[in-house]
């Protein structure tokens, strides 16, 4: 249940909490109080997007806060228990703070994605805005309505159920078999888990036969390449070049290349340092001898010391290195001439094949792996062929079952919907969902035929689109039986103003509709007429005061005198008679 609103600086809303109860909550108000701008902050607390400015004047930002009993909704704890989202004593807060940069929203103060905050909503409330039916044209809705409805407990109306009374909350026994009866509903995921599971067969059907239709594509041409592939493995086979080797003969090739240059300045630095007459060394050992002798009159000149006979030993040490290396040094003819072949084939090679020599190592590694991966594309072939035939049996044979279980919910739907609207000022009126089997049988995403929602409003007329039925009036009133069949076990729903284009007689038995969907659901409901009003079980008027240059909403809820008025104001107008007082009275008192 939907406990409590709290909205602050949300358009011309300031700051404003609603306590809703169990039962049927009506909300009124003269056009532009602000009735629906409540409803606006529902939705983007509950995770629509932000498409307009919505932020009020005393502020950087807007807060929506809403509390939620969920001791009675098994869907929306075991969501929150899988997102350990768990808040204490079966209460639930949700909360979202919008600012111009962007928004943050919360469940149980953690902060969350806007869309877990979507997928949470869905377990928990139904808005149905009075533009409802714009929706209900669209072919994708229908179907998703149907599959929705699909092992739903039925709704009908039926006035003589409707409770009489005062006006108080519902039947606490009443409600409990309503709540059983939820608490089965949300138990079985048959309906969920097929739709699911055909969807997730079909995504792996299409991606097998994508997959299998590149492979058969590339198999045509697969004997013109694996030949080329053949003739680039051979060449770079008879090469037989090693990992790495191409950058290890190109360094001892260079060495080869500057022979004259290594030997000649190698064997000069060991004179240098070692060998000839005053040589480094010999320098070294002199100036050590010299510091030796006086190194006891100062501690810098023991470190000067130091230094030197460190120097004579590094000095020792590098003519040592630079000898070895003389010695391992390989100049042999022969060996620079085979590099120099080597270096130069390798070389040629790369320039064919358009890579750099050192990474023609790789490209061999490559085509070698692609040879084989064409190879075994006709095993590969037969494999994807079988896994397609397998997954089409899978999804052939869900399918069938979502399609029998579609063809019963649709009879269901029909006759409930049918006689909705006969009940609701449209006696004679026919819906019908039709289940039309695509003329080619191949997968698709979501099933085997497609949806279309049929309707003959008035007595001998044929069934037609329902995005054919020309009055709004008509299309309201179909679409409000619609939204009521199709509630399920959604345990909140909001109605704004879905009584638009109707009233009379037609306005009252949408009162009543409302009233009995509350033994099942708290209801929260907009609405303009007085008929519908009158059946609340609770009731709240939204005012607009003027304040200086700015415009403000708030909202009291009405005892039962305060209700007669706001009820007389809406059927009489500015002036309130005693006739329309009289006939409001009534009105409370027939509920």
């Amino acid at each position: 249940m939907l406990n409590r609103i709290h909205i602050k600086n949300f358009a011309i809303i300031d700051e404003l909490e609603i306590n809703f109860l169990s039962g049927m909550n009506v909300l009124t108000g003269e056009t532009g109080a602000g009735k629906s701008i409540i409803i606006d902050a529902v939705e983007l607390a509950l995770g629509k997007r932000v498409y307009r400015d919505v932020i009020g004047q005393q502020g950087d930002c807007a807060d929506i806060f809403i509390e939620f009993d969920i001791k009675n909704i098994p869907g929306a704890s075991q969501f929150l228990k899988a997102y350990d989202l768990e808040g204490e004593d079966n209460v639930c807060f949700v909360r979202r703070v919008i600012r111009h940069e962007g928004s943050k929203s919360y469940i149980n103060q953690i902060s969350v994605t806007l869309k877990i905050l979507q997928d949470f909503s869905e377990s928990l409330i139904n808005i149905h805005g009075q533009h409802e039916f714009q929706t209900l044209l669209r072919s994708d809705q229908q179907r998703d309505l149907l599959d929705r409805f699909i092992g739903q407990p039925p709704f009908i109306f039926t006035p003589l159920s409707f409770p009489q009374g005062s006006g108080d909350p519902v039947d606490r026994e009443v409600k409990q078999v309503f709540r059983d009866d939820y608490e089965k509903a949300t138990k079985s995921q048959n309906r969920l888990d097929l739709i699911r599971s055909l969807q997730q067969i079909y995504d792996d059907w299409l991606d097998c036969k994508n997959e299998l239709d590149a492979l058969r594509a590339t198999h045509q041409d697969a004997t013109n390449k694996r030949e080329f592939l053949l003739y680039q493995i051979k060449e770079l086979d008879e090469l037989n070049l090693a990992e790495n080797e191409f950058e290890e003969i190109a360094e001892e090739y260079k060495k080869l290349a500057n022979a004259d240059l290594l030997l000649n300045n190698c064997r000069e630095a060991i004179n240098l340092l070692f060998e000839q007459d005053f040589s480094a060394n010999d320098l070294l050992n002199s100036a050590a001898r010299s510091i030796a002798s006086v190194k006891n009159f100062g501690v810098q000149l023991s470190n000067v010391l130091e230094l030197l006979e460190s120097a004579q030993i590094q000095t020792q040490e590098a003519a040592i290195d630079i000898q070895n290396f003389l010695d391992k040094l390989d100049l042999d003819p022969e060996r620079f001439e085979f590099l120099e072949n080597r270096i130069q084939k390798i070389q040629d090679i790369s320039r064919k094949h358009h890579v750099e020599s050192a990474e023609l190592f790789n490209l061999h590694q490559q085509l070698k792996e692609e040879l084989n991966n064409l190879n075994h594309s006709d095993e590969r072939l037969k494999i994807l062929e079988e896994n397609l035939t397998e997954l089409e049996k899978n999804y052939f044979y869900l399918a069938d079952q979502l399609t029998e279980k579609r063809k019963n919910a649709a009879s269901k739907l029909s006759a409930q919907v049918t006689e909705n609207i006969q009940q609701l000022g449209m006696p004679g009126g026919v819906f019908k969902v039709a289940l039309e089997p695509f003329s080619d049988r191949v997968p698709r995403r979501f099933g085997l035929e497609k949806i279309t929602f049929l309707v003959s409003a008035n007595p001998g007329q044929p069934l037609q689109l329902l995005a054919q039925v020309a009055s709004g009036g008509e299309l309201s009133r179909i679409s409000l039986a619609i939204q009521v069949v199709t509630t399920g076990a959604t345990p909140i729903l909001i109605f704004d103003e879905v009584d638009v284009g109707i009233g009379g007689a037609v306005a009252e038995i949408v009162g009543k509709l409302l009233r009995e969907l509350a033994l099942n659901n708290q209801i929260i409901c907009i609405t303009h007429l007085a008929q519908v009003a009158s059946c609340g079980h609770h009731h709240f008027q939204v005012i607009k005061e003027q304040l200086g240059q700015t415009t403000r909403a708030s909202i009291k809820r009405l005892d039962r005198d305060e209700r007669t008025l706001e009820i007389a104001r809406m059927l009489g107008g500015i002036h309130i008679t005693d006739q329309a007082l009289a006939h409001a009275e009534e009105m409370l008192s027939s509920n």
